[in-house]
C-alpha cells in the first residue's frame, strides 16, 4: 500500500479550512480495509514547524476528544472492511483544523499514516509543506444556539488582498476553542455578516443546526446566502433597504429553512424596526413593522428564543427607561418599560442619569435557561464613576418578572489613560454572576464583574470593526476576540471546571 498527501494548492489564512487530500494505492493483491477510514487511529496525522520538529500527532480519537467527548478504544479486528482490488486507490478529503490548533501563521509540515493491523496495512506518505498566512481579522460575529445540538457559531472576516469572503466556524460549547466544521462563504467587501439565530427546537433532524443563513445589510442592499450541505449555496437573496438602514441582532432561522432579517431605518421622522422574511429559496415572503421610536434607539439589542419570539431591548440617547418589544411569531407585538425614573426606589434614584453602555437579551436557550433582560449602566461623576449591573428575569411568555437585580462597582478613572475614553461594553451572565467587558478607544480591553476589581485581559489591534464580546461555556468564562495575525482569538479569563 502507498500513501501520499496532496496540500492546498495555494496558501489558507488562520482558521481557513485547511482541506488535504490523501490517496491509498493498493499496489499488491485485494486487501480488506476498513469502511470508516477516518475513525480511532487508523488515520494518524503527525505535524511539524517549519524547522522539522514534531509539534503533534492526532487521530480519530483526538477529533472526538477536541469536541469535549471522552472516545472509547476501538478494536480495528471488529470492524467493517470492504475489500480495495490490486491496482485501485481510494481518496478523502480531511480538514486539519479538526485535528489541530494552527493558530499560528508560518510554514509547517505534515504527514500521514494508515495503519490497519488485521491486513497488515502501515503505509506512511511522503512529508508534505503547508503555508498559512496571517489572518487580519476585520469583523468578528459569534453566538451560542441550539436546534437538534447545542452548538458555538464563528465568522469573521479576514483583511489583506484575498477575495471578499467570511469564515464560518461552528464548535461544541463543551469545547469552544476548538473548531469541529468550517467553511469559506463569499460575502461583499467590508460586508458585516452575521449568522442565523433559530427561533425553534427539533430532534427530528440536525440539518437545521450547520444550514445557516449568513445576511449582511450594506450600502442600501441586504443579501444572505443559505449554507447547504458541506457548506455549499444552498440559496441567496438580494433586496434593497434604504441607504443608511442597519441589521439589528441577529437574523432569525425559522423552521421552513426561511429566515429574517431585522432592519432599524428612519420613515416619515421615526425610526422603524422591521422584520423582512425570505423563505427557504431567498424569495420574498413580506415585512411586518416590530417597533416605531420617535428619536434613534442607542443601544439596541435583539434575540430570539426557541418559542418563536422575537426581542427588541433599546435604551433611548443611552438613557433610562429601558425599552423591551416582544414579538411572537403570530400576534401582535407587546411593550414593556423596564427602570423608567419615575419608578425607581430611592435607593437608586440616581440612575435616572445614568448612562447605558450595554444591553443583552438573553433569551438562547444554550446560553442560559433562565431568560433575562441585562443592562450596564455608568452612573457618577468621572471621578467617582460606578458600573452598575442590571438583570431583569423572564417569565415563559417573555414579559419582565420580578424586582429587577441591581448592583454596582466601583470603576475609578485611573483605569483609563489621558484622553482615553470608554468606545464600547458587553454584558453577560453565566457561572452564577454577571459579567462585563469594556472596549476603551485606545484598544484596551478590561473585564469585572460585581465582586472582582477590573483588569485588563487584551489589546485590539487598530482598525478593527467589532468589539471583544463574551463567551459563556460549560462554567468557563471566555474573552473572543479579533487579532491582527491569528485572526479570531480566545482570552481564557476563568477555566472551565474539571470534568470528574
Amino acid at each position: 500500500m502507498k500513501l501520499a498527501i496532496e496540500p492546498p494548492p495555494s496558501a489558507t489564512v488562520v482558521h481557513e479550512p485547511l482541506s488535504i487530500r490523501l490517496t491509498l494505492t493498493n499496489d499488491g493483491s485485494g486487501t480488506p480495509v476498513p469502511t470508516d477510514y477516518l475513525d480511532a487511529d487508523i488515520l494518524s496525522l503527525t505535524l511539524y514547524d517549519a524547522g522539522g520538529t514534531e509539534l503533534a500527532t492526532a487521530s480519530g480519537y483526538t477529533t472526538e476528544a477536541r469536541l469535549g467527548g471522552q472516545p472509547a478504544m476501538k478494536r480495528q479486528e471488529s470492524m467493517r472492511t470492504a475489500t480495495l482490488p490490486a491496482d485501485r486507490a481510494m481518496q478523502w478529503t480531511v480538514d486539519l483544523l479538526e485535528y489541530f490548533d494552527m493558530d499560528e501563521p508560518g510554514d509547517y509540515g505534515i504527514e500521514a499514516r494508515f495503519m490497519f493491523r488485521p491486513s497488515s496495512i502501515d503505509a506512511r506518505s511522503e512529508r508534505a509543506a503547508i503555508t498559512v498566512a496571517p489572518n487580519d481579522c476585520r469583523w468578528l460575529a459569534f453566538h451560542a444556539d441550539q436546534v437538534a445540538m447545542a452548538l458555538v457559531m464563528y465568522l469573521e472576516r479576514p483583511g489583506g488582498n484575498g477575495a471578499p469572503r467570511a469564515l464560518v466556524h461552528f464548535s461544541r460549547p463543551d469545547a469552544p476553542t476548538h473548531f469541529w466544521k468550517g467553511y469559506v462563504v463569499p460575502v461583499p467587501p467590508g460586508a458585516r455578516a452575521r449568522l442565523s439565530q433559530a427561533d425553534f427546537m427539533t430532534l427530528d433532524s440536525f440539518e437545521h443546526d450547520f444550514q445557516r443563513w449568513v445576511v449582511w445589510v450594506e450600502n442600501g442592499t441586504v443579501g444572505g446566502l443559505r449554507l447547504g450541505e458541506g457548506g455549499n449555496e444552498a440559496a441567496s437573496f438580494t433586496a434593497a433597504v434604504h441607504a443608511g438602514d442597519s441589521m439589528v441582532g441577529n437574523p432569525v432561522q425559522h423552521r421552513d429553512h426561511g429566515v429574517s432579517v431585522l432592519v432599524l431605518g428612519e420613515t416619515d421622522g421615526e425610526q422603524v424596526l422591521g422584520a423582512r422574511r425570505f423563505d427557504a429559496t431567498g424569495g420574498f415572503q413580506g415585512a411586518r413593522t416590530m417597533s416605531t421610536y420617535r428619536s434613534a434607539p442607542s443601544p439596541l439589542t435583539a434575540s430570539s428564543d426557541w418559542k418563536g419570539n422575537v426581542y427588541a431591548l433599546s435604551a433611548t440617547g443611552g438613557h433610562l427607561p429601558l425599552d423591551l418589544v416582544v414579538a411572537p411569531a403570530d400576534g401582535a407585538a407587546r411593550r414593556h418599560t423596564i427602570l423608567s425614573p419615575d419608578t425607581l426606589s430611592p435607593a437608586w434614584s440616581r440612575l435616572a442619569e445614568a448612562e447605558v453602555l450595554a444591553l443583552r437579551a438573553d433569551t438562547q436557550l444554550v446560553v442560559a435557561k433562565a431568560r433575562a433582560v441585562l443592562a450596564l449602566l455608568r452612573v457618577g461623576a468621572a471621578a467617582e464613576q460606578r458600573l452598575v449591573f442590571v438583570r431583569v428575569a423572564l417569565s415563559d411568555d417573555g414579559c419582565p418578572s420580578g424586582e429587577p437585580s441591581i448592583v454596582d462597582a466601583p470603576f475609578p478613572r485611573e483605569l483609563l489613560g489621558d484622553g482615553e475614553q470608554i468606545a464600547a461594553a458587553a454584558i453577560a451572565q453565566g457561572a452564577g454572576r454577571l459579567h462585563a467587558v469594556i472596549n476603551s478607544s485606545g484598544g484596551r480591553v478590561l473585564y469585572l464583574t460585581p465582586d472582582q476589581t477590573p483588569r485588563e485581559v487584551a489589546t485590539l489591534p487598530a482598525g478593527t470593526i467589532g468589539q471583544a464580546d463574551f463567551l459563556l461555556m460549560g462554567g468557563g468564562v471566555y474573552l473572543v476576540q479579533p487579532t491582527a495575525t491569528r485572526g479570531m482569538r480566545h482570552t481564557v479569563i476563568e477555566e472551565p471546571p474539571a470534568r470528574p
